[in-house]
């Protein structure tokens, strides 16, 4: 199951944990009481983490891969449901949906202007959507060329793509900052490995945001050298 991150195994790298939580977190924080979508959800700890940390009245995490929505029964919970579904062609009504999230997503689409397009369809008018990606310069300085991205959008990309559906675009950077921010994130990931995952859906111990920062960024600043590793984007459904 190439780039689908799972938490409980064994071979997951502790930084790409945390930053991935991290995002889930960043986004629970607007979700208590609504309708969201998690698209390209993975194994599904992000659809559970909204669900119980978040409160969400209902998360539906969908995903094209059959395994990883298999998995992803792994982390149910009730008020969780999972389905395979492409992201292009969602299975929903039009305004289903109060909140969208897409993290870690769009870089492996091709028909990137139709995901948008898609996602704003199954939004409701005024309902927000997160959605990160990697920065492709440092992406290919740190770790390559990735097979796996058919294109990694730089930030002009993405206003465009957005623009069209959305408005009030918010930009957030995400990197970690410091030796000891990296050590306490690898504590945290070892207690989500040993706690997250409960029966009774037990609420989850801890917010990884504080050990991986997610910080206000400026557009214009984003397009200049100095760039964090993840950018994220908050936007609204146009009304």
């Amino acid at each position: 199951m190439p780039e689908r991150l799972d938490p409980l195994s064994s071979g997951a790298s502790k930084y790409s944990v945390a930053h991935h939580v991290a995002r889930y977190s960043f986004a629970s924080s607007q979700v208590g009481g609504k309708v969201v979508l998690d698209c390209a959800c993975g194994v599904g700890y992000g659809s559970y983490l909204m669900r119980i940390q978040g409160r969400a009245a209902l998360v539906i995490g969908v995903d094209r891969s059959v395994e990883a929505i298999a998995r992803a029964r792994r982390y149910s919970a009730t008020g969780v449901e999972y389905l395979v579904a492409d992201a292009t062609a969602l299975p929903f009504r039009k305004g289903a949906f109060h909140l969208a999230v897409s993290f870690e997503s769009i870089e492996h689409i091709r028909d990137q202007r139709g995901f948008m397009k898609e996602i704003a369809r199954v939004l409701r008018p005024g309902a927000s959507l997160y959605l990160s990606t990697p920065d492709p310069l440092l992406q290919r300085m740190i770790w390559g060329s990735n097979p796996y991205h058919t294109k990694e959008p730089e930030v002009r990309e993405l206003m465009s793509l957005l623009s069209a559906d959305f408005e009030d675009l918010e930009w957030y950077g995400q990197h970690f900052t410091s030796l000891l921010q990296a050590v306490l994130s690898s504590r945290l990931v070892r207690s989500f490995r040993q706690k997250v995952v409960q029966p009774n859906g037990t609420d989850l111990p801890f917010l990884l945001s504080s050990a991986d920062p997610i910080r206000f960024y400026p557009s214009s600043r984003l397009l200049r050298w100095r760039r964090p590793l993840f950018v994220i984007v908050k936007c609204v459904r146009r009304r």
